[in-house]
């Protein structure tokens, strides 16, 4: 719940400041100059109000001259309204020269379409990382979401109407906390995660660092509203500001671009599509941030005095969503399908149950509306509508596991009936075969193996399926033991940090450990893999596999019952022979005598 409020909250809060700029920003406009963070100008846009003012190239503006909506706007942290005026003074050697900016109330219909794109790519990139988070949490998806909110690069436009307070604050918020401070810390954690955590190396150097990066990020962001209030001068904090952001940022995309170095081919095919989205929005900030130091900062006249520049570059965001959801969907970065087929079943049984309500109540409501049988009805009605959805919730998850996930609905049932039948084998290589190779063949996993302890306490590797059988084997003090007779369930083994010994790592490496059990003592170990197609082994599916151990369990149970069975029965007929012989020994002792 925690979550899901933080996460719709904060979405729409953003969202809600920065989707009215779809309207709002038509009637806004960049400044047509850039100024270095001493306030020096640095480039003006050709046959704009800036040159028609005076401004030149090289002039000093005095910040504490300008208002603070105007400052804010000469860093391009605030849209001045088209038809309003600002002024300032700047120095020009030893002459201090007054400029008079006043912005033209036309707009032309370029102008007011690439804000809608720029918002609507922006909101759209927040809408997916906030799924992607409610669907299936992980610092994965945490970090993509606050990257996603911290991304929107928009001001609070419609505030502008409200008072230049709530705008300045609004603004001041969104730059300090949600691009400065949100955005590279988001991508650090997501960088470090996509598609997998590594547990060594430089990106779990980074991971470990990102706590003190976080306060170095955070620290100078801070400084800016001082220098907003103030309190301190901007060459100082912007410039720091800029820097320790624009350098977290560069960390991030350097720890993705490792990750994509360092993985395998399959995972790389998934990864370089990401890296590829990242690396087109970040050329384009790049040139964007460099434009200021151009001609005519680096842009068509035309589009510079539209105030649409900055848009175009940052609509380019778009292109990161696309690519992580291609990830996560066509290569199954995530795995969405148990979430979906679940919340597809309440949600059907939701729609339903909305549906009928309606319908009864515009009916009954409508017709005896006059009448005290209204009421009377509905209560009747909805107890009936309970009823009939508590027998309707078996047919629909019934039909959306047999038809909409049919293939993973069959493998379910394939290993059910092979868990229920597994009990009767009594032989130790069959039951390692399959507990290895059902569960490969049905869920599609790349790798599995199992571990049976023997007479010394140790855990030799009787079967392997998509790895290559080990004769290392699972020592009587390792780790993982001690980690599965303290959970008596599933173990991930990234978790705890266990890599099987004499077995390879890399994406065929185990992903999971399951314990047999029999009377409360561990006597195996099953290993699983992820799927082919890389993803994750979700919830439905490890329930399978631990009702498959299950069965081994009493497999193994019966099959070290039998074999006890079978070795009195040998010592039986020994003794038997052995009481025939001395009844032999002593008749021939008898008869001699």
């Amino acid at each position: 719940m925690v979550r899901v409020v933080v996460v719709i909250g904060l979405s729409a809060l953003v969202l809600g400041l920065t989707i009215p700029n779809m309207v709002v920003a038509q009637d806004f406009s960049d400044f047509p100059f850039s100024v270095d963070y001493h306030y020096d100008v640095i480039s003006i846009t050709p046959d704009s109000i800036a040159t028609q003012a005076g401004l030149r190239v090289g002039d000093h503006i005095e910040p504490q001259t300008a208002d603070i909506l105007a400052r804010m706007a000469m860093q391009t942290w605030y849209l001045y309204p088209r038809g309003s005026s600002t002024s300032f003074v700047v120095d020009r050697g030893t002459k201090r020269i007054p400029i008079a900016l006043h912005y033209p109330a036309a707009q032309t219909d370029f102008a007011a379409v690439v804000p809608i794109v720029k918002r609507s790519t922006a909101s759209i990139f927040i809408i997916v990382a906030a799924i992607l988070l409610l669907l299936r949490p992980s610092p994965m998806t945490w970090g993509f979401w606050l990257f996603a909110v911290g991304s929107t690069n928009g001001g609070a436009g419609i505030l502008e109407h409200v008072s230049t307070t709530a705008i300045v604050v609004a603004n001041t918020t969104l730059v300090t906390i949600a691009y400065n401070i949100l955005a590279p810390i988001g991508l650090l954690i997501f960088a470090t995660r996509f598609p997998s955590r590594s547990p060594s190396g430089f990106r779990h150097f980074i991971e470990r660092l990102i706590p003190l990066l976080a306060l170095v990020v955070a620290v100078p962001s801070v400084s800016y509203l001082l220098f907003l209030s103030g309190v301190v001068q901007p060459a100082q904090t912007l410039v720091i500001m800029n820097l320790v952001t624009e350098g977290t940022s560069f960390i991030a995309l350097a720890t993705l671009v490792a990750g994509l170095a360092r993985s395998e081919p399959v995972q790389r095919q998934r990864l370089r599509w990401v890296v590829a989205g990242f690396a087109i929005f970040y050329a384009a900030f790049a040139y964007q941030e460099l434009s200021q130091y151009l001609p005519g900062q680096g842009w068509p006249a035309q589009w510079t005095n539209a105030g649409v520049t900055s848009d175009i570059s940052n609509g380019l965001v778009i292109f990161i969503p696309l690519t992580v959801a291609y990830a996560v969907f066509r290569h199954h970065v995530l795995d969405l399908n148990f979430v979906i087929g679940r919340g597809l079943v309440y949600g059907i049984l939701t729609s339903v149950a909305v549906a009928i309500f309606a319908i009864i109540e515009w009916l009954i409501g409508g017709v005896l509306a006059q009448t005290r049988l209204a009421a009377a009805g509905e209560v009747v009605a909805a107890i009936a509508i309970g009823f009939w959805l508590n027998g309707l919730h078996g047919s629909v998850d019934r039909f959306v596991d047999s038809v909409i996930f049919r293939k993973r609905h069959l493998a379910e049932k394939r290993l059910a009936r092979v868990a229920s039948g597994l009990q009767h084998s009594e032989s130790y290589s069959t039951i390692a075969q399959i507990v290895v190779k059902e569960p490969v063949d049905a869920l599609g996993l790349r790798s599995a193996a199992f571990y049976r302890r023997t007479n010394d306490g140790d855990f030799a590797c009787d079967a392997a399926d998509g790895i290559e059988k080990t004769n290392t084997p699972i020592v009587a003090h390792d780790a993982l033991l001690v980690h599965l007779n303290g959970e008596r369930g599933p173990v991930m083994l990234d978790q705890i940090g266990w890599q099987p010994p004499g077995l390879p790592i890399g994406e065929s490496a185990p992903i999971v450990a399951l314990p047999v059990f029999i009377r409360h003592e561990l006597r195996a170990v099953a290993l699983y893999g992820a799927h082919e197609t890389g993803e994750a082994i979700d919830p439905d599916e490890m329930r399978s596999l631990s009702a498959l151990c299950a069965g081994a369990a009493s497999a193994l149970d019966h099959t070290a019952a039998a074999e006890v069975a079978n070795r009195l029965e040998e010592y039986r007929q020994t003794v038997e022979a052995l009481k025939a012989d001395v009844r032999s020994l002593r008749s021939a002792a008898a008869t001699s005598g």
